[in-house]
C-alpha cells in the first residue's frame, strides 16, 4: 500500500489491522503514518489495539508517548502488557517511572498468543526498563 492508501485503511475498521500491520514490518516506517495511527487509537479500535500499539512504537516518535502511556493503567491486563512492550520500543525515557511503577504487575497479558506464550505485565515493563536503561547508557 501507498501511503495515501494507508492512510484511508488506518480510518476503515475493516482494513486497520492489516495497514497497521505493514507499519510495523515495514523496513522504513514512514513519519508521516504517526497522526493517522493516533487518531485510529483514538477511535476505539478494540481488536486493532496491539497492531497499532507496535506499530507506532516502531516510529519512535515522542508523539505516541502520552497516547501510549495512558493505557498502562487500563483495567484490561493485555493493554497495559502491549503499552509497556510497545513503550520499551519507542524508546522515550519519560516511560521509565512508568515502567518501575508496573514492575509489580502480576497479571497475565497474552501479548505473544502466537507462540502461546502467557507473559506477566511486569516481565513485559522489566524488559521494556532494560531496553530504555541500555539506550540511555548508550548514548
Amino acid at each position: 500500500m501507498d501511503h495515501e492508501e494507508l492512510r484511508q485503511a488506518l480510518k476503515d475498521p475493516e482494513r486497520r489491522m492489516q495497514a497497521a500491520f505493514s507499519i510495523w514490518q515495514s523496513e522504513e516506517p514512514d513519519p508521516g503514518m504517526v497522526e493517522p495511527l493516533l487518531q485510529a487509537l483514538e477511535d476505539n479500535p478494540g481488536r486493532d489495539f496491539g497492531i497499532i500499539l507496535y506499530a507506532l512504537g516502531r516510529l519512535h516518535d515522542p508523539r505516541a508517548f502520552e497516547p501510549i502511556v495512558k493505557h498502562l493503567n487500563s483495567g484490561i491486563s493485555y493493554r497495559r502488557g502491549v503499552a509497556a512492550d510497545v513503550l520499551g520500543e519507542l524508546g522515550d525515557q519519560r516511560a521509565i517511572p512508568h515502567m518501575t511503577k508496573l514492575l509489580e504487575d502480576k497479571a497475565v497479558a497474552w501479548v505473544y498468543e502466537e507462540h502461546n506464550y502467557p507473559v506477566k505485565v511486569a516481565e513485559l515493563a522489566r524488559m521494556s526498563l532494560q531496553r530504555l536503561q541500555q539506550e540511555r547508557n548508550n548514548k
